[in-house]
């Protein structure tokens, strides 16, 4: 929560100082069932945090990888993911990405960008040893400014898959 914070006042001290804008507020919906929903696209939520998708399947090649949020695979046999992440306009870059295959909270995995982007979609791979369930996780990671050598002002968001190990 801080680096939403960090980013709110960084905004606050451009808006004051530089008569630069924040971003639009996030859009989004109650439900009946008291729910909040958030559009998809980065565009329509708005905001600054990145809007983030995973999906899985079982093999190696991201080729097929389409909106499947659960995959069932034998242990010792490949699953491919398929990430898409997008900042909201005006919030910046992604300047990281994380992987937690294991869901073990520590993001050990972190991929190799290029160079920060607005929209980033990367795929990898991942082995499961042991039988059991798995929520595989991607960590994405926006700053404003698009640094990606500074601690300040970072916003994250992610996105989880279950992955069935049999």
């Amino acid at each position: 929560m801080a680096g939403e914070l960090q980013a709110a006042l960084l905004d606050l001290d451009a808006w004051v100082l530089d008569d630069v804008a924040p971003p639009a507020s996030s859009n989004y919906e109650v439900t009946d069932d008291n729910q909040v929903t958030l559009p998809e696209a980065a565009e329509d939520r708005g905001g600054v945090q990145p809007a983030v998708s995973l999906a899985v399947r079982a093999g190696d090649g991201c080729d097929d990888v389409a909106g499947d949020v659960r995959a069932e695979v034998a242990a010792g046999d490949p699953v491919a993911f398929s990430m898409a992440a997008a900042v909201p306009p005006g919030a910046g870059e992604v300047v990281r990405v994380e992987w937690d295959p294991e869901s073990t909270g520590t993001y050990p995995d972190e991929a190799d960008l290029d160079e920060t982007a607005a929209d980033v979609e990367l795929c990898g791979a991942h082995t499961y040893e042991e039988p059991g369930t798995c929520f595989a996780i991607v960590r994405v990671t926006a700053r404003r400014d698009g640094d990606a050598g500074t601690p300040y002002g970072l916003v994250q968001n992610l996105a989880r898959v279950r992955v069935v190990v049999v």
